[in-house]
């Protein structure tokens, strides 16, 4: 019997092969390597991943001056986030052809680079992010009945920018390794706070559970957003420290 490796390391994979190609375009056209992982995508209708693509997969959006693509694949669904914007899209093939569905109403504030998207009860949600010489230390919510973000209200707040993170279905509890986040005074730098935080949907409380393994030294690099990551059955695929590490 032949294994089907899982379609999250599928995607990875083609992400790695396809990526400096598709950089490489300047027109407006979906490109060969963006077609490849549409068609990956839109074939598989079971699995569940979110993966931060690099910059070069826009799918023909026109305006590529800002924001990360990022993948949220629900099974047969899915949608790109654009890092910074609270744009979200519906990836789909219409007539043969690949296209994006705009299905928010949000107005660009850029408010929200380097959040962190996560599925929770088949909803997509963000936290954190850097805007405004600030970090964001709250969580939203995509509600498509009004087509916009709802601001997730309680907890005590943990300001943080793009890093590893995990959403635990079966606790409804969100993880993170430390708090990264900007201070602009005196001078500009990142702070990064040496512990793992627990935040429980039930409680709507954060708690630190424990330091750092010395092994985490390089969180203060996460971000730097050159290279993908993905979620995988075995952990976080990532790229960003110019090598692959799981």
């Amino acid at each position: 019997m032949i294994n089907t490796p899982p379609i999250k390391i599928v995607i990875f994979c083609a992400l790695l092969l396809t990526g400096g190609h598709t950089r490489s375009q300047s027109n407006m056209e979906i490109t060969p390597p963006e077609t490849t992982l549409a068609n990956i995508l839109l074939q598989d209708t079971t699995s569940e991943t979110i993966s931060y693509l690099p910059r070069g997969y826009w799918f023909g959006l026109k305006d590529r001056s800002y924001g990360w693509p990022v993948l949220v694949k629900n099974g047969p669904k899915n949608y790109l986030l654009r890092d910074g914007t609270h744009q979200v899209y519906l990836l789909e093939k219409q007539n043969g052809k690949i296209r994006l569905q705009r299905l928010d109403s949000s107005v660009f504030n850029g408010d929200n680079f380097l959040m962190m998207a996560f599925l929770r009860n088949d909803t997509i949600y963000q936290y954190g992010g850097y805007g405004f010489w600030n970090t964001r230390d709250f969580f939203m919510r995509d509600r498509s009945t009004n087509r916009d973000w709802e601001f997730l209200a309680g907890g005590n707040g943990l300001k943080n920018e793009l890093n590893y993170h995990w959403y635990d279905k079966t606790e409804d509890a969100f993880y993170m390794i430390g708090s990264l986040s900007t201070t602009h005074h005196p001078v500009p730098k990142k702070i990064l706070i040496d512990s793992i935080y627990r935040f429980s949907f039930n409680t709507r409380q954060w708690k630190a559970i424990g330091r750092l393994n010395e092994n985490f030294g390089e969180l203060n690099l996460l971000s730097k957003h050159d290279l993908p990551t993905c979620f995988t059955p075995f952990g976080f695929l990532d790229t960003r420290t110019f090598q692959v590490k799981l």
